[in-house]
């Protein structure tokens, strides 16, 4: 299984592959405006929005001032490059902050 190479929006000379490698444009961010981010039925839960079929790993932490990062969800974005993220812990924990990558 080969690596994936990822590069930024925006950027350009990039082909479908890079040193025999496919590559992804890496264009993520999370939807706000779609009424489906915030805390709903005691869970926290956004859309992501990113390239098709590109696998996302979420991570979560309580205290930004000494981040213990754990990773809370494995999500593949669907055809359209949309996929849902809940998270029932959140409803259990004072404060929970989010941070995304490519897995």
């Amino acid at each position: 299984n080969l690596a994936t190479v990822y590069y930024l929006a925006g950027s350009s000379g990039w082909g479908a592959t890079f040193g025999s490698r496919p590559t992804v444009q890496w264009n993520p961010r999370i939807l706000t405006e779609n009424g489906l981010f915030g805390v709903q039925a005691n869970h926290f839960s956004f859309t992501f929005m990113g390239a098709a079929n590109v696998r996302v790993a979420i991570e979560a932490c309580t205290n930004l001032a000494q981040p213990n990062w754990s990773t809370v969800a494995h999500l593949i974005c669907g055809g359209d490059g949309e996929v849902q993220f809940n998270d029932p812990a959140a409803a259990n924990l004072p404060s929970r902050f989010y941070r995304f990558r490519p897995e």
